[in-house]
């Protein structure tokens, strides 16, 4: 109230009614949170788990029985499960979980249970009201674990550490940001970067006139396709791309009033055999379609043209690999998503030969219908090489005069530690799912470096700090972060971000499947 005294004072009644306004404001928002807190747990689950009682068969199974089985733990939030550790014949984990919930109180329930492969040993079940009651706030110790029959088993028990960190006690963005104390997402494979160049994307291509002012700063935007012609063209050992679909038969370049004229009308196809006769190296990884049957010409239901990249491909000196999305329940119906091209390029602003690692990320690959504008017009484009792609219009087609299917997608360059880091992330699916002996060893290259240290003055825009974030498991890649079977530092992110939000948040993606599992009906839909 102090500050509204004071202006009383200048007899300002406007800003009073303001002040009142704001204040007024603030204490709703408190109110809210506090009534928030009674009804949702939301925040940060945090979960060690320890060991297990040894394996001990009594008699006559202990003269059958001498071996342990490998044992897990799993921890679900009500009926879904959350984490999983990995499996030790000693019973010894030391694995330390965050999981983050936004769940009712009146009906969460957390659940550990103590497994094998063939059986489950014995559980442990605490509900939300619990764990936000409990005193002490940690709940910590050797823990008896109940049998599928009810019945307490007090000769098994589970070690874990747990304890809930509430949202509302989480920096803001502001708070975090000053004195760069935040250092990115945990329990990612790869660390926050500093000293990074970054250029952002917004379409494939864009117009001359295109200027979106940031701070009445131009932006001076740039084309990305045209970006990754220059990269790719300019690779003197490396070029690996990483795709959910690829068409070799794609033209990248196709304005007349271009940087590069040269690359007006050549396809990405004829762009990497090129670089490969060169004695580049080129790997090519394209997610396998498994509904993709080119021995009755079918395209496959998602139409990637991965079988006609691989035969474009094949008896040339680029090695492309189609890497099926392995699932055990699923097979076809999950797929790898990732879009990422890595080279290597002459470092900028020096007169030496140095090289370093550029990368490319995001979402957009390199096939069919990608390419437009910020314009995304329905029918003037009707003409653009090759381009017309419609998925969402039934009986659509050129011939009748369209529409096609306008496409609008943010991609990201990253020069400096991150760029290795997507490199990395590359090697580590290859190595995985295909043969790791044609990768090409980077250490060996003397001119290649990794620059990690400060900047100089010319290079004002290496002052990103950047952090590489996936979505993967242990079936896909190698590698993986403390061992633990799956990485999700994309939802982590998201989450962090928007828990950190103090005045808004502006949501663009192409799906959104939020809080899906908390609808009362499963059919419902929200517009």
């Amino acid at each position: 109230f102090k500050h509204i005294i004071e202006i009383h004072t200048l007899q300002d009644h406007q800003k009073i009614k303001h002040s009142l306004i704001f204040l007024i404001s603030i204490l709703y928002k408190e109110k809210m949170e506090l009534e928030d807190q009674k009804k949702f747990f939301h925040g940060t689950l945090e979960i060690t788990i320890f060991d297990a009682t040894p394996f001990s068969p009594s008699f006559p199974f202990n003269c059958i029985f001498t071996k342990p089985k490998p044992a897990y733990v799993t921890i679900k939030i009500n009926k879904k499960k959350v984490a999983k550790t990995s499996s030790e014949h000693d019973r010894v984990w030391n694995q330390t979980f965050q999981i983050l919930c936004a769940h009712p109180i009146a009906d969460t329930t957390v659940t550990i249970t103590l497994k094998t492969q063939c059986s489950v040993l014995g559980r442990f079940r605490i509900s939300a009201e619990q764990i936000l009651t409990s005193d002490p706030a940690i709940i910590n110790g050797f823990f008896s674990l109940i049998a599928e029959n009810g019945s307490t088993k007090p000769n098994l028990k589970l070690k874990f550490m747990m304890w809930f960190r509430p949202a509302y006690l989480e920096p803001g963005w502001c708070q975090s940001l000053e004195g760069q104390s935040f250092q990115g997402i945990r329990n990612a494979s790869f660390p926050q970067r500093s000293n990074c160049r970054v250029v952002l994307y917004q379409d494939a291509h864009h117009r001359a006139t295109f200027d979106p002012r940031v701070h009445d700063v131009s932006s001076n935007a740039r084309n990305l396709w045209e970006d990754v012609y220059k990269a790719i063209e300019s690779a003197r050992h490396l070029v690996y791309i990483a795709g959910w679909a690829l068409n070799p038969n794609l033209v990248l370049v196709r304005e007349e009033e271009t940087e590069i004229p040269h690359a007006v009308g050549v396809t990405i196809g004829e762009l990497l055999k090129r670089k490969a006769h060169e004695g580049v190296a080129v790997r090519v990884m394209l997610w396998s379609d498994e509904t993709s049957l080119p021995m009755i010409k079918n395209k496959g239901l998602m139409r990637t043209n991965d079988q006609t990249a691989f035969a474009y491909f094949r008896d040339t000196n680029v090695v492309c690999r189609l890497c099926p999305r392995s699932h055990k329940q699923l097979p076809t119906a999950f797929a790898h998503h990732q879009k990422t091209i890595t080279v290597d390029t002459r470092v900028t602003n020096t007169n030496n030969k140095e090289r370093e690692i550029m990368s490319f990320l995001g979402g957009f690959d390199l096939c069919d219908g990608r390419y437009d504008t910020e314009e995304h017009s329905l029918f003037r484009t009707l003409g653009t090489r090759d381009g017309f792609y419609q998925t969402s219009v039934a009986g659509a087609k050129l011939s009748r005069g369209g529409p096609r299917e306008p496409w609008h997608d943010c991609h990201t360059c990253v020069v400096g530690g991150a760029a290795w880091d997507v490199l990395k992330n590359f090697e580590q699916r290859w190595t995985k799912q295909c043969n790791p002996s044609v990768l090409v060893n980077t250490s060996g290259i003397k001119n290649l470096v990794n620059r990690t240290g400060p900047v100089t003055e010319e290079e004002d825009d290496r002052k990103w700090n950047v952090q590489v974030l996936r979505s993967i498991d242990h079936v896909s890649a190698t590698e993986m972060p403390r061992g633990l079977p799956v990485e999700k530092s994309v939802h982590d992110g998201y989450v962090a971000a928007i828990r950190k939000a103090e005045r808004f948040i502006y949501i663009e993606n192409q799906y959104f499947m939020g809080s899906c599992d908390h609808w009362e009906n499963k059919n419902d839909k929200y517009e």
